[in-house]
């Protein structure tokens, strides 16, 4: 089903990320979708706004008529009442969404069940939405136009304590009374089960890893100590999915078989009639279990794993796994980088280049095949299989040699012992291009389809968040991104819960970015260390990071060497921190020259 038209006609509405945003700064949760349909909130430019999408709006979407960064949030309900009565989830959610709002030139949507979906009690109408959006609830995690949100963790018990001590209230259905009513935290039926160990959680997960594309399945939550956790996820053949079931904890455990056969139908319908498949940050296990999957990729032509950690023999069966894809002249492209096949995993790139390097003279399809690391002895045995191949036009591989220094590496004397083979690849390549322009046989075009995603505004976060989007360090030194990047940063972070570090330096933001910085750090709670270093930062900016940080507490370190800072910016850097005793360092040293 079309997943705009299985929008309408289920009557499920996402709710728009700046509502969840205005939410979150007045501590309030979120709230059924049946009153969610009389929620407004007022935004900055837009005036007064409905909180959730109108139907007539993903209509103009479907129709490519406007743009839309759509999110399906997968979550624990830590209630039976309500899904995130404390608003440690919602927190999260509003912290990630925007930065995925300053990242793409689109507004952020999202899925989110409680609101998206009618909740207990229902009308005949709203119960007939409610049973088939929950039929097809898949469309919105494996879609390739929407990307998945996953918050695994839930409210602490601190969390829990301090918000009952605050006398917090959430509303709810009351069903002895009929009506919705505040009811404090003690009055829920709390459920602390883990994310991975829910059945319907699981579900949701599996069904997003069936993208083509890894990087839309991301967890939102993980801190910094738990960087090692966020890898990209394959999907599980089915018959390990119904084996993991059994472990699986269900609210109803009737819906045990009903989540296993709708798995394992999204398993098949998306895995056979993929084609082009972009898998990024796989460990040991998920390089393992792709190994497993990969023979039901049986349309596949492209085929791209990047960053990706595994043992050589796991290696060893991804590439038997690829073989026939190859032989049967079906695979058009290849790609496998990592930055380790440099140094640490020099075999398994070697292994990467002879399983190609075997099947090339008998292969008419492949076109493109790519692979990170230095040449050696397996190049040459790549160079002389493409001598007997034509169809292979665009070789990537380390070092490229370009014509500039071409002549001068063949004079050194020895030349260099991978030369002959890198010049033979890169020549063969060459000449086979020439061949197929010369014989009208270049690739066909390939049909025009709406990309994935929304048009990008800031490509370096888009980049930043696909590796983590659960950024808790900033590490945007030396990217130029002067006065409008600083900016647009600090609208980011102004209200953000996350980020801890944010790494500026050498950036030319000026006195500009500073003072927007600076302003963001009047709101900001949790950024405590900040790098300006060498950014053109005069008094001005000094100044009004003086009285930001007057007013901020959580800021101990700021580094703003290397910068135009004279007396006056100095003085008010100096009275702040006397102000301020939470800044334990601020670095200064004027700028040489």
């Amino acid at each position: 089903m079309d997943l705009a038209r299985f929008l309408v006609t289920a009557d499920i509405r996402f709710v728009r990320a700046e509502f969840l945003w205005s939410l979150c700064e007045t501590r309030r949760v979120i709230p059924r979708r049946q009153e969610a349909e009389q929620k407004y909130f007022e935004t900055e430019g837009m005036g007064i706004r409905t909180a959730l999408v109108q139907h007539e709006e993903v209509e103009a979407w479907a129709a490519g008529r406007s743009e839309a960064l759509i999110c399906s949030v997968s979550h624990c309900w830590e209630s039976r009442e309500h899904s995130d009565p404390c608003g440690h989830q919602l927190q999260i959610i509003s912290d990630c969404t925007r930065l995925y709002a300053e990242a793409y030139d689109a507004p952020v949507w999202l899925f989110l069940d409680q609101v998206s979906l009618f909740q207990f009690k229902r009308t005949e109408d709203q119960d007939k939405s409610f049973r088939l959006g929950m039929g097809h609830m898949h469309l919105l995690y494996c879609h390739e136009h929407t990307m998945t949100l996953r918050v695994h963790s839930i409210s602490s018990n601190q969390e829990w304590e301090q918000r009952e001590a605050e006398g917090h209230v959430v509303d709810i259905y009351d069903a002895d009374s009929g009506v919705v009513r505040a009811v404090p935290l003690n009055k829920l039926t709390r459920n602390q089960n883990e994310y991975l160990a829910r059945g319907w959680c699981q579900a949701e997960y599996e069904w997003s890893s069936t993208r083509a594309h890894s990087a839309g399945n991301q967890r939102v939550d993980v801190s910094q100590d738990e960087k090692a956790d966020l890898k990209g996820k394959v999907p599980m053949v089915p018959v390990e999915f119904r084996k993991r079931l059994d472990e699986l904890k269900f609210t109803h455990r009737s819906d045990s078989d009903a989540v296993c056969q709708l798995q394992e139908k999204v398993f098949f319908e998306k895995v056979t009639t993929c084609k082009d498949l972009k898998l990024e940050f796989l460990d040991q296990d998920a390089c393992h279990a792709l190994a497993e999957c990969l023979p039901y990729y049986e349309s596949l032509e492209t085929f791209a794993l990047l960053n990706f950690e595994c043992s050589d023999a796991v290696v060893e069966k991804l590439l038997s796994a690829l073989k026939p894809r190859l032989t049967g002249n079906a695979l058009k492209a290849l790609q496998f980088t990592s930055s380790d096949f440099f140094i640490e995993r020099e075999r398994q790139r070697d292994m990467i280049l002879l399983a190609v390097a075997e099947v090339l003279p008998q292969n008419s399809s492949l076109t493109s095949f790519k692979v990170s690391g230095n040449l050696w002895e397996s190049g040459q045995a790549l160079a002389e299989a493409m001598k007997k191949n034509t169809t292979l036009l665009d070789v990537a591989v380390h070092p490229y040699v370009d014509n500039a220094v071409r002549d001068s590496l063949k004079r050194r004397d020895p030349p260099p012992c991978w030369l002959d083979a890198v010049l033979a690849i890169q020549d063969i390549a060459e000449g086979n291009k020439r061949n197929a322009a010369s014989q009208n046989m270049a690739p066909e075009p390939t049909a025009t389809t709406r990309p994935t995603r929304p048009p990008v505004k800031w490509d370096l976060l888009v980049q930043l968040l696909k590796q983590n989007s659960a950024v808790a360090a900033l590490q945007l030194g030396g990217k130029f991104l002067g006065p409008v990047g600083a900016q647009t940063l600090a609208q980011a972070i102004r209200r953000n819960k996350t980020v801890t570090m944010i790494d500026l330096g050498m950036n030319r933001i000026g006195d500009a970015g500073a003072r927007a910085v600076a302003e963001a750090l009047k709101e900001n709670e949790t950024v405590t260390q900040i790098n300006l270093r060498e950014n053109g930062i005069g008094n001005a900016g000094a100044q009004a990071l003086a009285e930001a940080l007057k007013e901020n507490r959580t800021v101990t370190q700021i580094n703003l060497r290397e910068n135009q800072i004279g007396d006056a910016g100095i003085q008010a850097l100096t009275e702040a921190r006397k102000e301020n005793k939470a800044v334990a360092q601020i670095r200064l040293v004027p700028q040489r020259g």
